[in-house]
This record gives C-alpha cells, structure tokens and sequence, in this order.
C-alpha cells in the first residue's frame, strides 16, 4: 500500500478584556469556542478522515482525536493494530481509547501508551484478525472510528504548529501517516494590567492645606 504525508494546520488565538477598578491584571484565556479540525485522504481503496475536537486549545485543555476508516471498494479490509501518533506535551487521558462501529463505544481499557518516542508519542491497540472489519458492500457497510483523548500539557510550545498522525496495520497491508495532520496550534495566554487614575480631590480651598486652615484659626484664638 504506498502512504502519503500531507500536513496541514488550523491556527487561532484570540481575546481582549477589559478591566474594572483602580487597579486589575486580566488574563486572557484565549478563544471562547473549539475549532475543530478535519483531514480527509484516500490512499489505494482506503480512505480516512481525522478530525480534533479543537485545533487551538489552551493549557489543561483536553482534546478528543478521532480517525475514521472507510473503504472505496466492495473488497473488505480488516483493521489488525492502530497507533495514534501525538506530539510528547500531550498526555493521554486514561479510559479514552475506544472503537466505535457506528453505533457502539468499545472502550480499551489497557491500550500500548508511549509518552515519549523521540519527541513525539503514540496510543496503540491491537485486535484479532477478525474483530474489526471495514466494508462497503451492497448489504454490509462499517466504517469503524478509533478515538482517543489527550490533555495539553505547559511544555507544549504556543503558537506553533503541533503535528499529529497514525499508522495502522491490516489484511490487505499497512499505513503509515505519521504528520498527516490535522495539527494543533495551542493559544497563548497574556496577561494585560489597567491602571484607572481616580478623580481628584474637591473641597473648600485648594487640597488638603486648605482643609484644615479654619482648624488652624481656632487654635490661635484659644
């Protein structure tokens, strides 16, 4: 099966506050909503889609990855092992991998976890030659999606462009999509102070001198 890579990226960040009282430090929390992102490819009689919850998340976000497999062809294929391929700042949410056959969760409880693998890391499961077919027949189709969830780590750099991917292995041979995408780009937060100066000070006079003058003549009088 020959593999291609294509890489592509979704980048946002955003926000402004505003501050109330004399004094205020106001942390910018980045955008208000998830951009999700979604990459479609089709390689041989295969086709894939990948889709991110949110493409621009914060630190302490978590974000879900989904590949869906589908098929071109009345010719089935069964899936054998998936690896989803994740940048090292990203750190698997225990419980989170599962496959879904169109209708139904199948959690994976103890999948292959690597944090760390040269600079990226990956989430792996295997299953028996016969567990998870994809068709596209007259009378049969499946298109299983294999999903996991990931929480943004501080190490993780704002601004650039984090890739993600998968391979997978099969009956009818392997995948390898190491930076297919879609990519992450987590905002950075900013810090904006406000200083409000107050209204000056009014009275009889001219400041606080003239305030206290009367206090002063009563005093000589005595």
């Amino acid at each position: 099966m020959a593999y291609r890579a294509i890489a592509r990226g979704a980048v946002a960040c955003a926000a402004a506050t505003s501050a109330v009282g004399a004094l205020a430090a106001v942390l910018c929390a980045g955008p208000a909503t998830a951009a999700p992102g979604t990459i479609n490819w089709t390689d041989g009689s295969s086709q894939f889609t990948r889709t991110i919850s949110n493409t621009s998340p914060k630190e302490g976000d978590v974000i879900t990855v989904s590949t869906q497999f589908a098929r071109n062809s009345i010719v089935d294929e069964y899936i054998y092992s998936i690896k989803d391929e994740h940048p090292a700042c990203l750190t698997y949410v225990a419980g989170s991998a599962k496959m879904n056959n169109g209708t139904t969760d199948y959690p994976y409880e103890d999948p292959e976890v690597v944090p760390n693998d040269g600079g990226s890391g990956y989430v792996g499961v295997s299953f028996s030659i016969t567990n998870w077919p994809v068709m596209n027949r007259p009378l049969a189709h499946q298109s299983p999606v294999f999903s996991v969830q990931y929480k943004v780590g501080h190490d993780c750099t704002p601004g650039t462009a984090l890739t993600t991917g998968m391979e997978y292995s099969g009956s009818l041979g392997s995948g390898h999509y190491s930076t297919q995408g879609p990519s992450i780009t987590v905002s950075q937060s900013t810090t904006t102070t406000t200083t409000t100066t107050p209204p000056p000070v009014t009275g009889p006079g001219t400041g606080t001198g003239s305030a206290f003058a009367g206090l002063g003549s009563l005093s000589a009088a005595k």
